[in-house]
Parts: C-alpha cells; sequence; structure tokens
C-alpha cells in the first residue's frame, strides 16, 4: 500500500469512529446511496410487459354491439311475478366467491372506471348514472336457446367500459380466460323473459350475478338473510350485521336474483335463483356450454333455462392500466438487485429496482404477476424445491415443488434457500402484499399428528396508508392439534419458535412502481440507472442468518400462480434468453441448464464511501457534497447521516467527515 493510501486509510476510519453507525435506507421503494453498486443487472428485454409503454388506448371501447354470443336465459314471467309493466335488471361480473365485483356492470359504470371491489361496501349511487336497465319488453319470436343472438332479442344496453376482469382471447365454445358484458338483449315469448348478454364468463368460477326488479317492495339494500344459495353466495354480498350490504341505484329494489358461473373440467355451467322475499331459492341444476339451457340435477319446478357460449374474442377490451406511477405498472421488469445488510440494526435490506404489475383482482386475490424471492442464509435448505412446505400464496409455493413425481424446481450448485418470500400489488384500491415462509431442509415442521407448526405468513396494506407493509398482527393461528395450515401475519421462523409473543416489524415491503426506463422489451441498456422498485426488509434473526454463512439471494417474476416463469431473472440469465416457463411449468425448471449462477451475495458490511457517493455516480466528488446539502437542507430521510431519526447539524459534519475521507 502506497502512503497515500495509508493515509486516506487511516483517514477514513477515523471518520467512521468519529459518528455513530450510517443512516439505514428509507423504507420507500427508492434506491438510496447506502446501497452503492448495483449487485446485479439484467441482461434480457423483459417479455413480461415494458411498463408505461405499449398500445394501449385508454379511450379504446372495442366493438360491444358486434357480439353475437355469451349468456342466454329464459325465465317464465310467474317465476318474476308476473309483471305488467316495466323490468329492472342490474348484472355484473362478480370474483369466485361473490366477494370482488368487476367493472363489468350493465348497463355500464363509465369509461375508465376499474373494478369495484368488496359487495358489502359497494354503493352504486357513487358512480355516474344508473348501473342498471329499464325496459317494456317487447313480445317476438321465440329465441332458441344456445348462446347466440337471435334476431328477435331487442337491444337494451351496451357496454360502456374495458373489462377489468381480463379480455378473453381463447375462441372456444366452453373454456374463456376473461370476463366481459358486452351488452344485453330481451324479448317476451310465450309468457317467458329471454335476456342474452352478450360476452364472456371466465371459466374459472367468476360469477355472473343478476337481479331482477319486477314488483313492489324489495331490497335497495342487499340483507344478509336472504335464503342460502351458492354457498351462501347471495349473502356474501349483503349486510353482515354492520349496517353493511350492496346498495343499488335509487329507484332500483331488488326482488329476485339469477347466479351462474362455470369451470372444471370439462367445464360445465351451474346456476341458481331465489325471491328477495326470502320465500324460496334454490340450485337450479347444470349443464354444458353450448347446451339448449336445460339444466339437470337441481330444484327447478318453472324450467328455468340457461346457458352460454364463450366463443367471443372481440367485444371491450381489457382495461388500459396507468404505468409510470408509484401505484401503477402495466408491465413486469427487474432491472437490478441492490442489498444492504445492517448488522447495526440486524437488518437485511433488498431492492429489486424495476415494477411489478398490478394485478385485477382485489386484496385477497390470487390476481398478478409475482416477484419470488429466495434466500440462503444458513447451512442446509432445499436446493430442490419441496412440495410439502406450509400452504401460502393459494399453493404457489408448493406449485414450484416436487408434486409427488420427484419433480421441484432445481437451483444451482451451492445454493439451498431457507426462505422464500412472495410479492405482489392488486388494482382498485392498491394493494401491496409480502408472502413468506420458512423452507426446511425436510420440510415443514409438523407435530406428532401430522399437522404443522410451521407458518404460511402474510401481511399487506393499501399503497394509500403511504407507509411499508408493517407485518405487526393481528391474525396468529396457534395449532389446537386439528388444524390442516396456520397462518400469521408476523415473521413465519420466529413466531414458530415462541406463538404465544409474536414480534411485530420483523418484515417490510414497499412498491415504487413510477420506472418507466431501464429495461425495456428489446433493450437492457438503461438497467443501471433504475432507481425505484421493490424494496424489502427482514430481520436477521428472522431470516435465519448464522451470523457466518453468505447471504445468497435469487429474484424472478412469475405468473400469478407462479406456474410460468418469465425471463426476468437476478441475477440474469444468460443474454437473450427467453421466458422460462416456455420450457415447461416451474417444478419441471433446471435452473442448472443455465449458464452462470442465478443467485448473487449479498456483501456482510459495508463501505461507508457508498454512502458518501450520495449521486450514485460511482465517483466521489463535490457534485455529491452538493447532492448531499440539497437532501440535507430538504431534510431528506436519506440524509439521516447519522442514523439519529433528527436531521441537524451533526448529520452535516457526519457526511462531510466521510466525504473527505472518501475522495
Amino acid at each position: 500500500m502506497n502512503t497515500a493510501s495509508i493515509v486516506r486509510a487511516a483517514g477514513l476510519a477515523a471518520a467512521i469512529a468519529a459518528v455513530p453507525a450510517l443512516a439505514q435506507p428509507v423504507m420507500d421503494g427508492q434506491r438510496d446511496s447506502i446501497y452503492g453498486s448495483p449487485i446485479a443487472l439484467q441482461t434480457n428485454p423483459t417479455l413480461f410487459g415494458d411498463s408505461g409503454h405499449g398500445d394501449c388506448d385508454g379511450n379504446d371501447l372495442g366493438n360491444p354491439g358486434d357480439v353475437v354470443t355469451g349468456i342466454e336465459f329464459a325465465i317464465p314471467l310467474l317465476e318474476l311475478g308476473s309483471p305488467a309493466g316495466a323490468i329492472r335488471i342490474a348484472a355484473f361480473v362478480n370474483g369466485g366467491g361473490h366477494d370482488f365485483v368487476s367493472n363489468q356492470v350493465l348497463a355500464g359504470a363509465g369509461l375508465g372506471t376499474p373494478n369495484l371491489g368488496e359487495p358489502r361496501t359497494l354503493d352504486f349511487n357513487a358512480i355516474a348514472g344508473t348501473q342498471y336497465v329499464e325496459f317494456t319488453p317487447a313480445a317476438g319470436a321465440e329465441p332458441t336457446i344456445d348462446g347466440m343472438l337471435d334476431a328477435s332479442y331487442v337491444q337494451i344496453a351496451l357496454q360502456d367500459n374495458q373489462t377489468g376482469f381480463g379480455d378473453n382471447s381463447d375462441g372456444s365454445v366452453d373454456v374463456a380466460n376473461g370476463s366481459e358484458l358486452d351488452g344485453i338483449y330481451a324479448v317476451v315469448a310465450n309468457d317467458t323473459l329471454y335476456v342474452f348478454i352478450a360476452g364472456n364468463l371466465e371459466s374459472n368460477f367468476n360469477k355472473l350475478d343478476v337481479f331482477f326488479d319486477t314488483e313492489s317492495g324489495g331490497q335497495n339494500k342487499l340483507r344478509g338473510d336472504n335464503v342460502d344459495i351458492d354457498f351462501n353466495g347471495l349473502n356474501r354480498m349483503g349486510d353482515d350485521g354492520s349496517d353493511n350490504g350492496l346498495i343499488f341505484d335509487a329507484g332500483f329494489t331488488a326482488d329476485y336474483y339469477l347466479g351462474c358461473t362455470n369451470g372444471g373440467d370439462p367445464v360445465t355451467i351451474y346456476a341458481n335463483f331465489a325471491s328477495l322475499n326470502g320465500v324460496y331459492g334454490s340450485y337450479l341444476g347444470s349443464t354444458a356450454p353450448g347446451s339448449d339451457g336445460t339444466l339437470d340435477g337441481g330444484d327447478n319446478p318453472y324450467g328455468i333455462q340457461l346457458t352460454l357460449d364463450n366463443s367471443n374474442v372481440e367485444g371491450v377490451p381489457g382495461r388500459c392500466k396507468p404505468g409510470g406511477t408509484v401505484d401503477y405498472a402495466n408491465g413486469s421488469e427487474l432491472a437490478g438487485l441492490y442489498g444492504y445488510v445492517d448488522t447495526d440494526n440486524n437488518k437485511l435490506y433488498l431492492l429489486f429496482t424495476g415494477n411489478i404489475e398490478n394485478g385485477d383482482g382485489g386484496k385477497d386475490s390470487n390476481s398478478g404477476n409475482k416477484i419470488n424471492v429466495l434466500i440462503d442464509a444458513q447451512p442446509g435448505g432445499q436446493n430442490k424445491l419441496r412440495g410439502d412446505n406450509v400452504d401460502i400464496s393459494f399453493g404457489n409455493l408448493n406449485r414450484m415443488g416436487d408434486d409427488g413425481t420427484g419433480n421441484g424446481l432445481i437451483l444451482d450448485a451451492g445454493f439451498e434457500p431457507d426462505y422464500w418470500m412472495s410479492i405482489k400489488t392488486n388494482n382498485f384500491p392498491v394493494y401491496q402484499v409480502l408472502d413468506c415462509a420458512v423452507l426446511r431442509t425436510d420440510g415443514r415442521l409438523e407435530d406428532f399428528s401430522g399437522f404443522p407448526l410451521d407458518y404460511g405468513a402474510y401481511d399487506g396494506n393499501f399503497k394509500s396508508d403511504g407507509v411499508a407493509v408493517p407485518f405487526d398482527g393481528p391474525l396468529l393461528d396457534i395449532q389446537d392439534g386439528f388444524t390442516a395450515n396456520i397462518f400469521c401475519n408476523y415473521g413465519p421462523r420466529t413466531t414458530q419458535l415462541d406463538p404465544n409473543n409474536p414480534v411485530d416489524g420483523l418484515l417490510g415491503l414497499y412498491i415504487d412502481n413510477s420506472n418507466t426506463a431501464g429495461v425495456t422489451d428489446s433493450d437492457v441498456s438503461g438497467a443501471a440507472a433504475v432507481a425505484t422498485g421493490i424494496e424489502i426488509v427482514i430481520d436477521l434473526d428472522e431470516l435465519g442468518w448464522d451470523g457466518s454463512s453468505d447471504i445468497k439471494v435469487l429474484g424472478f417474476i412469475s405468473n400469478e400462480d407462479a406456474g410460468y416463469l418469465s425471463n426476468q431473472f437476478l441475477p440474469g440469465l444468460p443474454a437473450s434468453s427467453g421466458n422460462v416457463g416456455d420450457n415447461g411449468p416451474t417444478n419441471t425448471i433446471d435452473l442448472t441448464t443455465y449458464a452462470g449462477d442465478q443467485f448473487a451475495v449479498i456483501p456482510v458490511g459495508s463501505d461507508p464511501c457508498d454512502y458518501a457517493n450520495y449521486n450514485g455516480d460511482s465517483t466521489v466528488n463535490t457534485q455529491d457534497f452538493l447532492a448531499f446539502l440539497n437532501s440535507w437542507n430538504a431534510r431528506e430521510a436519506r440524509a439521516n447521516c447519522n442514523g439519529d431519526s433528527t436531521i441537524n447539524t451533526q448529520d452535516f459534519l457526519c457526511f462531510l467527515n466521510i466525504w473527505n475521507s472518501c475522495r
């Protein structure tokens, strides 16, 4: 070492000794200077969408009036109270548990309206216009029930909004991968009301909920004591005892209800009907797509018919999601991996710069792409993912593991993760979620009866809260010797050790989705410039770090159920790699067949000169001093150099000492 280097090293040591520990990263999804240089950068353009770009047109309504296939049903007027005048109908697509209302409403919620969410808190009066149709049915020729639009139908209304429940692209009669309601048509023949709703109902057991106002009285706000049909799905939309319940527009009081859904293999349609006067309700039966609407296996004394044809691929397009804001991304990419091990405060910070696309579902759904993070922080773990880990993320973790045939995602030699995380964000209102689990060499811990002692852990919060996901409860299941799966809103490793004394705040997550540059669908040259993304913090004891092992990390983006992997891995796959999922389901993938190591080591301990390089350009100079001075004058959190939570003269002196020693 030459004399100048000795003097610099001595000065730096003195500077470090003269001030407290450096500030921690601020949990805001932004790249703080303390992270230093990237540990890994992306090597492949994203094939999962380039956020903020593309040909999405938020004003495009497609051609809903041209759709001639969809859901068709026939109800004897006697079943609707024998209405003599106008009939009112409110129809919408709902989630599989009748628990998340889409933006596909007839008659329309207005262009740009996102999915409407929790039905019990939904008030249609808060949406412009009326979300029902009113018509005096015209008499005409009897249509053929087959899920196709007949000439005798009269158009009542067309959709005025892009779908937030997926734009079907399948084209077959029985299967749909999206839901939309393009228009509603009606005609009366032989004392029967025939209704045709153009569009699709996704074959994942999404629900079509149809309400009729045909007589005096009825429910403007859905009660919670209606008849129990469809696993109490009707009451899932009504008052749960806290004076809530779905509220229709003024002037609409529901008297009758018809619901249908479809799914399974082969795809089967199921239908239910109820009077909202509390008199009766029943499961009507089932039928096949494209049938004549005859429902078998239920209680259907009046002969209601229902069928669907899911072949529509036209109509309204999928909702044009905004991109380039803190809350919203319409594509997914991983640009860079940054890490900081804060041994003074016993925390690991990880930042994946880039984006994760918002899912269309609600906060409790599994919709949307996922960022999966695997961490190896102690001896042992799983080099090949097992299929008997805890049940978490709607089965996503075990879906990547051995299904009993000896398969399972195989990782690179020397990488045996013992901790897993999954990150997602959903749509309206925007919600961010972190799921996590311990990965043990021999699978989950169990009691003598085979019931789990390990926890599936998760927590989330609304982005409008403005803070990181807290992991502070209240959910905490206690294994009683009979519970198939246990869950908590705390760290899973620490909670398993002492479930009666959970510890708050051992994990955190914050997503800043504002990046629109970095990795595009054709170029990776801007990866190093991305300064926002997905930031995670975890307590080192919760992680299980033994204090000496390397902390190794792999992050990758998957589809919503983790069964299909993108090409967005950090560290990156070999250049020009396509989506890994093109080679098969996740539990059949062997990452050792890809050149290089798909994991990176997070350095333990930081170089204070990384903090002195305040503007992140890898050179400590006057520009860094000026950047810090501006930040310090603005009282930005990252200017808290000495970590005492107060920005004052001591922070200025702290930075000046380090900066002088690092030049």
